[in-house]
């Protein structure tokens, strides 16, 4: 099976490990890190892009551990096999990543690893705006991996109202209260509604009472395709006063 690396929001990582089974056949986790998940999938890579708490999401072209693991110990082990590459069309840079933050490294060591892209596929180099990138990157678990970037998530404080929580956050806090079926669930300072978004669109409760003192808030939650469900009730209230 293919083997993937995805990164996510840190202090997850048991929320993730279980629900990824569960979003996921044929999914075989093989490490989990603060903030990053490896797993093999015998699937569509499509999949993982409907992975709402993903962010980047690498086809593992090599994965190491190990102490004190350098570039060059990682690039000679990744240049010294034939490589697959699930993108094999446009064009790539090269990216060195060391504990989350890029690295330059001797441009010897960085030459050798494009060389290495274009002996085994049909990739053009582009530093500025490729179209694909490979990574090599380097952890503090005493973990290393070099992966191709098959997806990356845009993150935009545009697409959000002031104060509203991120999609894939309360995704996750919906993971984590791991809500039986037939829950009847109560968000009394619903906001924008993210948390009754994500329990209405990934998962199934009994009963979901939404309210919010905002009267806004309340009518645009009213209005929204994903809330218009009979066992969904949406009322402007005051926390304080619930009858």
């Amino acid at each position: 099976m293919a083997e993937y690396i995805s990164s996510f929001i840190t202090g997850f990582q048991k929320v993730v490990e279980e629900d990824l089974q569960k979003r996921l056949s044929n999914c075989k986790i093989l490490n989990v890190f603060d903030g990053l998940i490896h797993y093999s999938y015998n699937g569509n890579s499509r999949d993982l892009e409907k992975i709402i708490y993903f962010n980047n999401t690498f086809f593992v072209l090599k994965a190491v551990k190990g102490k004190n693991i350098t570039f060059p110990f990682l690039i000679n082990a990744v240049t010294s096999e034939k490589k697959y590459f699930l993108i094999n069309k446009g064009s790539f840079r090269i990216r060195f990543v060391r504990e989350n933050q890029f690295q330059k490294v001797d441009k010897t060591l960085s030459r050798k690893a494009e060389e290495m892209v274009l002996k085994n596929s049909r990739l053009s180099i582009d530093r500025v705006s490729p179209t694909t990138e490979i990574w090599y990157s380097i952890r503090r678990e005493n973990f290393a991996f070099c992966g191709q970037l098959i997806s990356k998530r845009e993150f935009t404080e545009k697409n959000l109202n002031k104060g509203e929580l991120r999609p894939e956050f309360a995704y996750l806090m919906c993971a984590f209260a791991n809500l039986p079926p037939d829950a009847r669930v109560a968000d009394p300072f619903c906001g924008y509604g993210s948390i009754p978004v994500q329990l209405s669109k990934k998962f199934s409760v009994n009963q979901l009472f939404v309210s919010d003192i905002d009267e806004e808030k309340i009518n645009q939650l009213k209005n929204n395709k994903h809330l218009q469900k009979e066992n969904i009730l949406i009322n402007q209230w005051n926390a304080m006063e619930l009858s």
